[in-house]
């Protein structure tokens, strides 16, 4: 593991390395001049950001808006048409939401991830129009909007057409090279699936404002419709992975402060279930502990349990629904721990094709096509190489694939079209379907495209440090610094620190079985306390005396209600030698 350091602060009083500190943390996110400063220290509130400012075409939203007035003045039978996992949750929630709020007779719907597949299916459809009373329709849809997928749905869009129902498309997903033939399409990729839905929901909400009897619509009502999903889309954001800055800063920022007083009960009862003190919320919280849970109905069951929960006013039902989640998500995460040591044995076995191949390409037949992608994600995390994870079926097979930095995978992926019956995603992540019989043909098309791209140093890990920084910087007035520059997420990571020169006062293996690691530094006249998870088996060799050098970050560390600063170590060195495995 190479440390990358980007900047090492001289030698000055407190108050002036701090201020340094504070400049080289902006400078290095590509925030200098006064006005990014200004902007990222207090980003516009979301309510004033336009669809101009986040590359959504004006000439379809204005469609789309007109056709949704029209289905509204008609009482016409609208579907939101929704994903399983987190992001698309909260999507099909705020849309849903503000049709109601509107008067619109619409209903949501969650696909199944097995019996329907991935986004707008042809399956999906017929699902619908075959049991619309399953879904308390009064009549057969004559609209269907999707939310945060349908941008390569071709074939179900055609379907729809086929059936005499409109489609709009809203969606954040890579363009294929030919868009669906719908009737409109609300698209960006510079946000999440819930953001695009939200700046949607929004213009919806101020342009159809009570001009008319016909529209059951009041002002009040729709401000509050606005806002009142904005923690909704705070937590599509984060749990998608978007990069956390400009329009998406701003939404989580306020949308953090709207989660930690939110109303829904049912992310209330979720926080309570999962022992998270709603004061406390960060995006930590959401990606480790709300979105797994929202994650794990679309990965084992059904994911509309989920949509259940962040949508219900009911209190005790809010507190069942809660409890369903979270034994669902201690199921997934059996299951994934594991398929990831079978997966793990499959591909250290495969000795000479790891040194020779550039990428990870693993199939199994007991694999579970809603955990696939976690696997592909930890394959990539460990070994540094991207993954594909098969889900190997008798005709079909599943795929789940995540990337490293530099590898864009679903541009790899769009290389191979036509081998796949089809795909979507990002360039870090992406799934698709395939013909099990093509498995082999596409392996071999995967490595050569890996072996062309990706050159020995990008295999490389490498763990970017901010500043190299002394002991002595570590203070509260550091700490409260720190803080301005959240929401931490992609694009804007979490302050990384380097120590050289430090050495232990006290190291000892803490937790189940010695499992992490609890140290004491010193540097000069400065100490401090920090924790290193995983990383209990280093405690021999950390006596007393010996010197270490630490990459990490800054953290408040509560204990028996006192509150202290703490090192959470990322590496180390031990002896000016060769950095550790990161953690």
């Amino acid at each position: 593991m190479q440390w990358e350091i980007k900047t090492k602060i001289q030698e000055g009083a407190l108050r002036k390395r701090r201020e340094e500190i504070g400049k080289n943390l902006l400078a290095n996110r590509g925030v200098t001049h006064k006005k990014q400063v200004e902007e990222f220290l207090d980003p516009p509130e979301p309510e004033t950001l336009s669809p101009k400012m986040v590359g959504i075409q004006k000439a379809h939203l204005t469609k789309a808006i007109t056709r949704i007035k029209k289905a509204i003045q008609r009482k016409e039978s609208v579907v939101v048409y929704g994903d399983y996992d987190a992001d698309g949750i909260c999507s099909t929630a705020i849309l849903w939401e503000t049709l109601h709020a509107l008067g619109a007779q619409a209903l949501p719907f969650i696909p199944h991830r097995e019996d329907h597949g991935y986004g707008l299916s042809v399956k999906g459809i017929k699902e619908i129009l075959n049991k619309p009373k399953r879904y308390t329709l009064n009549a057969k849809p004559s609209l269907i909007i999707t939310v945060d997928n349908g941008i390569v749905a071709h074939d179900a869009a055609a379907y729809a057409n086929e059936q005499g129902i409109d489609v709009i498309i809203c969606d954040h997903h890579e363009k294929s090279t030919k868009l669906p033939e719908v009737h409109a399409i609300v698209h960006t990729t510079r946000l999440a699936g819930s953001g695009v839905t939200w700046m949607f929901a929004k213009e919806i909400l101020n342009k159809l404002k009570p001009k008319t009897p016909t529209l059951n619509v009041y002002p009040e009502r729709s401000r509050r419709a606005i806002r009142s999903s904005l923690d909704l889309v705070t937590i599509g954001t984060i749990a998608d992975q978007v990069a956390l800055v400009g329009p998406n800063r701003s939404i989580v920022k306020y949308g953090l402060n709207d989660l930690r007083r939110t109303k829904r009960v049912g992310i209330i009862k979720l926080m309570k279930e999962a022992a998270i003190d709603p004061h406390e919320m960060r995006t930590y919280h959401i990606n480790f502990v709300i979105a797994p849970r929202l994650n794990a109905m679309g990965r084992l069951e059904h994911a509309i349990d989920a949509l259940r929960l962040v949508c219900t006013k009911n209190a005790i039902r809010a507190r069942k629904l809660a409890n369903t989640l979270s034994v669902v998500n201690r199921q997934r995460q059996q299951r994934t721990k594991e398929m990831l040591a079978v997966a793990k044995e499959m591909y250290l076995s495969q000795e000479s094709e790891r040194e020779a191949e550039k990428i990870i390409i693993i199939d199994h037949e007991d694999f579970h096509e809603g955990i696939i992608g976690l696997i592909a994600g930890k394959l990539a995390e460990e070994f540094y190489r991207p993954a594909i994870v098969f889900a190997r079926g008798k005709k079909l097979s599943k795929a789940s694939a995540r990337s490293i930095s530099g590898f864009n995978i679903i541009k790899a992926l769009r290389q191979t079209e036509h081998l796949l019956v089809d795909a979507g995603g990002h360039p870090m992540a992406a799934g698709f379907t395939i013909e099990t019989a093509k498995i082999e043909t596409f392996k071999s098309r995967l490595y050569e495209i890996a072996e062309r791209t990706l050159s020995p140093d990008m295999l490389e890990p490498k763990l970017t440090i901010d500043c190299e920084i002394e002991l002595r910087d570590i203070t509260w007035e550091l700490y409260r610094q720190l803080e301005r520059l959240e929401p931490f997420g992609i694009g804007n990571p979490q302050p990384r620190f380097a120590l050289e020169n430090c050495e232990v006062v006290d190291a000892r293996a803490v937790g189940d079985e010695g499992k992490h690691l609890k140290l004491t530094i010193k540097q000069s006249k400065s100490m401090a306390n920090g924790i290193a998870f995983n990383q209990g088996f280093l405690v021999s060799q950390l006596n007393p005396g010996t010197p270490i050098s630490l990459a990490f970050t800054l953290d408040k560390n509560i204990w028996n209600n006192r509150e202290e600063l703490q090192l959470k170590v990322k590496d180390l060195k031990v002896d000016g030698g060769e950095a550790t495995k990161p953690f």
